[in-house]
């Protein structure tokens, strides 16, 4: 298993023995596990049922507000996604011709800016309207 980031990250393994320990001193934790796993299970619910949108730019606009996390309950609004027009046009299923030219606009109309490997939201309230429209 690898793990690449683009920023400095964290990552924690623990064995089962010791969750079970910790499990053991603080029984909220498994409260908060099973919170996390359903709060997961609704985003990869969330994010299926956009890749369904026959629209396009509809399509792009759903799966960008779920990549940028806008649907988390973990607060904030984070508006910046590490992800190329590359690696975002295969996860909605868009060529590089048809993802360019949606992008460029939503960019003309204010929505997002293109950065270099990646794309920064910056009207999450317009963009979402676009999504819903």
């Amino acid at each position: 298993m690898g793990v690449r980031a683009k920023r400095s990250s964290i990552v924690a393994y623990l064995e089962l023995k010791a969750l079970r320990e910790i499990a053991d001193q603080a029984p909220i934790l498994w409260k908060h596990l099973f919170d996390l796993s359903q709060q997961h299970n609704l985003q990869i619910l969330r994010i299926a049922d956009s890749l369904m949108e026959r629209d396009s730019r509809k399509r792009l606009a759903l799966i960008l507000l779920q990549l940028a996390g806008c649907y988390d309950s973990f607060g904030g609004r984070p508006a910046l996604i590490d992800f190329d027009q590359r690696t975002l046009g295969g996860i909605v299923n868009l060529s590089k011709g048809r993802l360019s030219p949606l992008l460029n606009q939503m960019q003309t109309d204010g929505l997002l800016s293109i950065e270099r490997g990646a794309i920064r939201l910056t009207d999450v309230d317009q963009l979402e309207a676009v999504a819903m429209s």
